[in-house]
């Protein structure tokens, strides 16, 4: 019978090439395999691939289904059909205010302070608006904590004092409707002999009468106030609200992901539960504590020291890391430096080292696939960055050391939010002729992209120890291709690159010696050609028919 390995991914799993390679070795030696992954809109529920199943998880979190609801009383239309969704919308959100209101209700005895909190709680309309502002006032301090005192003061006066000021006119206003009630006539409202006799009482007393007609005209001032104040802020108080959900969008995602895969796969047995990255341990953990079997922890990453994490999603990264580490049967990671950064942390057993290298693929002929896509003409050396495009990774400081190189095109092949501020830049050095973007390659046809260049560029800056121990998986697809390359001076890149003699090293934050690299390396012909066949040969060393025999073997040993 088939061993059982179900695989958990944080992405739509459309270009992860590390988690598709191991799931197809597996697939071929035998194995079982189920893939979950996060369901996006350019993809489908469940497909088959290369054998196994991909079982993708639509990622809708609490805040974004509080945002929806506010939209919808915030922006609904006038129409019928809208007008009955905003109120099967405020319906739900009384409901729960209800709830709420009944737990805190509960101990309070004095009548007035119960009949004011009983209004902000059970007015639908106006539910909704003091659970946003109550809200708004818990994110700010989890804003102070999170940003640190001095990015916080403007958002603390501005936001908050308002916040406040609303909530304290919304309670008094609420205060002077609770004044307004009897509380005998309140008790006795189930009575209908009470009743009337109250509202006899009520028609002789001419006090209480003009008193009620101006509490009645100030409740309605109040209410007018709110209102108008409501419709010329509602744009200001959705989107503040938006900004402060999205300070837990990581959490809360991840906490969606995990509860619906639990629920998804907590009736399925497996035998291995195979989790990429911290982010998906908790959920294999957790199925390993239910249903027994292997978890092992597939460290693409050292995940606490990512550059895009703040300080505090760190230290909470890195408690959550240290419990669950020690649960996974097997831990695999991708460089020795990783490997020996979580023993020392951690005091785990050695890690063992599964590089992301790509499939070998003999390279026939010299492919010009970027030529033809470009107007590089032959006598220009191409010099390529290919990836994603995003901070950190060295990529200003790239484009501005092609003002130094003497001879060569800098290509930029991939994609990435910041391309738009990469072109910005590009104009302004006025370096049009010597930087070119283009679209990424099919990762099928990666390795034919990549051969048509003269040079691989990996210009990472130090952001943080995953950074510095950093091994790329567009190192292995340039030593695939036969490229030379030039790293930045890094230990796992340079042990690399120098070790099998591909090029050279450079200090990232100094463009002028990223230039002064590309000008040595591209400067000798003879040299350029012989760093090539030194990468050809070690591409028969660093590709996946080689690392996929550790895989293998480690699933044997479990």
């Amino acid at each position: 019978m088939k061993k059982k390995i179900l695989m958990f991914v944080y992405n739509n799993f459309t270009r992860d090439a590390r988690v598709m390679k191991e799931a197809k070795t597996l697939v071929d030696s035998g194995y079982s395999v189920d893939v979950v992954a996060v369901l996006d809109k350019d993809t489908v529920a469940s497909e088959k691939r290369d054998g196994y199943n991909i079982i993708r998880i639509q990622r809708n979190p609490i805040h974004y289904r509080f945002m929806a609801l506010m939209k919808k009383v915030f922006y609904s239309s006038s129409n019928s059909n809208t007008d009955k969704k905003k109120n099967n919308a405020l319906q739900n959100v009384a409901m729960y205010m209800k709830k709420l209101a009944s737990y805190i209700l509960l101990p309070i005895k004095d009548f007035k302070i119960k009949m004011t909190i009983a209004y902000i709680f059970l007015s639908p309309i106006w539910a909704i608006g003091v659970l946003g502002l109550i809200l708004m006032l818990a994110f700010s301090i989890f804003h102070l904590i999170w940003q640190g005192l001095v990015k916080s003061l403007s958002f603390l006066f501005n936001g908050v004092s308002k916040t406040i000021l609303a909530l304290i006119i919304y309670i008094a206003y609420g205060y002077v409707w609770a004044t307004s009630l009897n509380k005998s006539k309140y008790n006795r409202r189930k009575v209908e002999l009470g009743k009337k006799i109250k509202r006899t009482k009520q028609k002789h007393n001419k006090k209480s009468i003009l008193r009620k007609r101006k509490i009645f005209r100030f409740k309605n001032e109040v209410r007018k106030f709110i209102i108008r104040s409501f419709k010329k802020n509602k744009n200001k108080v959705y989107n503040s609200l938006r900004k402060f959900l999205l300070l837990f969008h990581k959490p809360l995602s991840f906490i969606d992901f995990y509860i619906k895969a639990y629920k998804l796969m907590k009736d399925e047995s497996y035998d291995v539960y195979h989790c990429h990255d911290l982010n998906t341990l908790p959920i294999g953990h957790y199925l390993k504590k239910k249903n027994k079997g292997i978890l092992i922890y597939d460290s693409h990453e050292l995940y606490t020291e990512t550059s895009n994490t703040k300080r505090v999603e760190k230290k909470i990264y890195a408690i959550l890391e240290k419990k669950l580490i020690k649960s996974a049967d097997k831990v695999i990671t991708v460089c020795d430096s990783i490997a020996e950064e979580l023993v020392e942390r951690y005091n785990v057993e050695r890690p063992d080292i599964l590089m992301n290298c790509p499939p070998p693929i003999i390279l026939k002929e010299k492919y010009n696939l970027i030529r033809n896509a470009t107007d590089i003409s032959e006598e220009q050396p191409v010099i390529l960055y290919q990836g994603g495009f995003s901070v950190n990774r060295g990529l200003f400081n790239l484009i501005e050391s092609m003002k130094y190189v003497d001879n060569g095109v800098l290509v930029m092949m991939g994609w990435g939010k910041i391309e738009d501020e990469l072109r910005a830049w590009v104009t302004k050095l006025e370096l049009s002729g010597k930087v070119v973007f283009i679209p990424p390659a099919p990762q099928n046809d990666l390795l034919y992209w990549s051969s048509s260049a003269d040079l691989g560029v990996i210009p990472y800056q130090f952001v943080g120890l995953n950074n510095y121990y950093s091994c790329p998986n567009k190192l292995f697809e340039y030593i695939g291709a036969g490229l030379p390359i030039i790293c930045s001076n890094f230990p796992e890149l340079s042990k690399i690159v120098e070790g099998y003699e591909l090029g050279c090293t450079f200090d990232p934050e100094k463009p002028e010696e990223i230039a002064e690299a590309i000008n040595k390396v591209l400067k000798d012909k003879m040299e350029l050609s012989k760093r090539s066949v030194n990468s050809l040969k070690a591409s028969e060393m660093l590709n996946w028919d080689v690392q996929s025999v550790v895989l293998k073997e480690i699933y044997k040993g479990v």
